[in-house]
């Protein structure tokens, strides 16, 4: 029989207490052994059917579908329990996707529809198309081009000879304005001799316009004729003076049919006779140039004559550049609205032209 020392008996004692207060402790505290990750979509699988109903309305997160400050659609979004996902795996994600990464169409529609601002500007109708801007006022020359300029209701006078007295600065002469309309059209012609000879023509037909010019000429001393051609059947104006072409317009007149024109239009339009009412009429000149002149009604002023003094209409040519010749002229409500004077200035306000009627002798 093994006799063991009382010393060596209390040390094997002590041990055995040991080994026997571990097993306890193991048997109390046991530890569950690791479980297998779960994967990102059961994660989520779980959190949906597990998550006590409530508690997502406690929490800010935003709404299915709605876009995350970092681009993604909430829908796709981890889940808190999901966040298991590497850290270096999102990072190659995001690098793949690039931080300004666009959202697919039908994720940006679910997100407009969980948005209640977004559902409430889709459901507004849109603002009409803005309609092109007009003029204010059919009196002001500056908002209109040649090809906007108004239409208006005329009926042409008829057949007159007027004989004017001319003043041209220091010379004076006669100047004759013959129309002579016909079944066919008419003919206009202008002779003046003030110190240097001076002549024009204009004939054309008629339109629902009032005057159709077709070619106008200007023939001024020795600086030869200038011609306009108006040619209808190409919509175009030519220039005898220049290589330039312009489109033909509703109503162009030319530097001398304008003073006919302007008549018919005082006789068919009564309203344009009042005071501050204004005429437009797109005028072709010689040298390539097309622009509406507007005649401003100025009331009604006396006038002497060979005849004695008359009542008239004045209208003034309202000037749209530093370039342009003022105007001043007088009709004759008594004579179908025919000139019984004008004035042309210089750009620089001085009167240059002035004519007086001398007599009038109605044509056959």
């Amino acid at each position: 029989m093994l006799t063991v020392h009382p010393r060596g008996r209390g040390a094997v004692l002590l041990v055995a207490g040991v080994v026997m207060l571990h097993a306890w402790l193991i048997s109390s505290w046991s530890v569950p052994l690791p479980q297998p990750r779960a994967s990102l979509g059961q994660a989520v699988a779980v959190r949906v059917v597990t998550e006590p109903a409530g508690s997502r309305l406690a929490r800010s997160d935003p709404p299915r579908g709605a876009i995350t400050p970092g681009g993604v659609p909430s829908d796709k979004a981890a889940a808190p329990e999901a966040a298991a996902v590497p850290a270096a795996a999102a990072g190659v994600q995001r690098r793949r996707e690039g931080a300004s990464a666009v959202p697919a169409p039908g994720r940006i529609e679910r997100a407009r529809a969980a948005d209640p601002v977004a559902r409430k500007a889709a459901a507004a109708p849109e603002p009409p198309l803005a309609a092109a801007p007009q003029p204010e006022s059919t009196d002001d020359p500056s908002a209109y081009s040649p090809q906007a300029a108004p239409r208006y209701r005329t009926r042409p006078p008829p057949a007159t000879t007027l004989r004017y007295a001319l003043r041209r600065g220091t010379s004076v002469g006669t100047a004759v304005l013959d129309w002579a309309p016909d079944a066919d059209g008419y003919r206009l012609t202008f002779e003046a001799d003030a110190g240097s000879p001076w002549a024009q023509a204009s004939v054309g037909g008629f339109d629902a316009d009032g005057l159709a010019p077709q070619r106008h000429t200007d023939a001024r001393g020795r600086r030869g004729t200038a011609a306009t051609n108006f040619r209808r059947d190409e919509a175009a104006v030519s220039f005898s003076a220049s290589a330039r072409q312009v489109a033909l317009v509703g109503g162009v007149q030319d530097r001398l049919s304008w003073l006919i024109q302007l008549a018919a239009v005082l006789e068919g339009e009564p309203e344009r006779r009042e005071p501050g009412a204004a005429i437009l009429l797109p005028v072709a000149g010689s040298r390539g140039e097309l622009e509406v002149w507007a005649l401003r009604n100025e009331g009604t002023e006396e006038v002497s004559t060979q005849s004695g003094p008359r009542p008239a209409l004045r209208l003034s040519r309202e000037r749209t550049g530093i370039r342009d010749a003022g105007l001043d002229i007088w009709v004759d409500p008594e004579r179908h609205h025919l000139p019984l004077r004008w004035w042309v200035r210089s750009p620089l306000g001085d009167t240059v032209l002035e004519f007086e009627l001398l007599e009038a002798h109605p044509g056959p």
